[in-house]
């Protein structure tokens, strides 16, 4: 049988047991061993640098898989315990996130989309309010909002108001400062509504018809619509 010789320091770690941690590098000097069979009985291990000089072989091998590794050289059975960097303690840690309820989940937030739906929401906004203000300017809501003011007391002057400032705005006439002129589509009869409305306001008669005075104001809110034909 071939003569096997270890490098003392090697046998002495190893026979008593001395602890070689994963990614720790081990050095041996073995002689009776040619380097290819030398190679394959490390195979188990990586194998950072091999040197052979005739029947002796310089070996520096590591490991990263924790364990006991075997290794027979000749009539020399080598036991290399390799031992792990962690703990028990340590890889209960890593186990526990196993939980779904206890992971945490590295997210690649689309900050861009968010930027955009933080403008889009500010441009939402800022249209329903222009579209409320613009609303609220139009002729038509404040001709009706006026008149849902109208009582048995007030109806003559919110009548004559709401129809004269509705002209104007649709015309941009001065009916309400008084100049009233035939235009559009206002004829005779609608101008002598109007003048009508002005006397009652002032005329102590109130015997005057109410309704019929709200729907001749209706009948010419209606016929003049959003006339641009001027």
């Amino acid at each position: 049988m071939s003569k096997i010789i270890v490098l003392f320091f090697a046998i002495f770690f190893l026979s008593f047991g001395k602890d070689i941690n994963i990614g720790d590098q081990l050095q041996l000097h073995i002689k009776g061993i040619e380097k290819d069979e030398v190679v394959n009985k490390f195979h188990d291990f990586k194998i950072k640098d091999i040197k052979s000089n005739k029947n002796e072989v310089d070996i520096i091998i590591t490991s990263y898989n924790p364990g006991k590794h075997e290794v027979l050289l000749g009539n020399k059975n080598i036991i290399i315990d390799v031992k792990p960097l962690t703990t028990k303690e340590d890889m209960k840690i890593l186990t526990d996130f196993n939980k779904n309820e206890e992971k945490f989940i590295l997210k690649d937030y689309p900050y861009l989309g968010i930027l955009f739906l933080i403008v889009g929401s500010f441009i939402f906004i800022i249209s329903l309010i222009w579209i409320y203000i613009e609303y609220h300017k139009n002729p038509k809501f404040i001709f009706k909002k006026s008149m849902k003011k109208i009582n048995e007391e007030n109806w003559r002057e919110i009548c004559s108001y709401s129809i004269r400032e509705y002209i104007d705005n649709i015309y941009g006439t001065h009916f309400l400062q008084g100049d009233y002129k035939e235009i559009g589509v206002l004829t005779e009869d609608d101008l002598k509504t109007i003048k009508n409305l002005d006397y009652l306001k002032y005329s102590p008669n109130k015997s005057e018809d109410r309704e019929k005075y709200q729907r001749e104001v209706y009948k010419i809110y209606k016929r003049i619509g959003d006339d641009k034909n001027v």
